[in-house]
């Protein structure tokens, strides 16, 4: 199953990438961050857009 550090570094490692789509930062939040992800969790990510970028179009 997969971990909140791993997530977190997958997150860190692909930033750059990232910003190419005008997102300006990424948190978890719920099970996995609380570390009471089960085998059934999702991963729930917040995204936070540049000024002026609202989606991916």
């Amino acid at each position: 199953m997969t971990t909140k550090d791993q997530i977190l570094t997958k997150l860190k490692a692909n930033k750059p990438e990232f910003s190419k789509f005008g997102i300006s930062d990424i948190g978890l939040f719920g099970s996995y961050l609380r570390d009471q992800q089960t085998p059934n969790s999702d991963i729930d990510l917040l995204i936070d857009f540049e000024p002026g970028k609202e989606n991916f179009d």
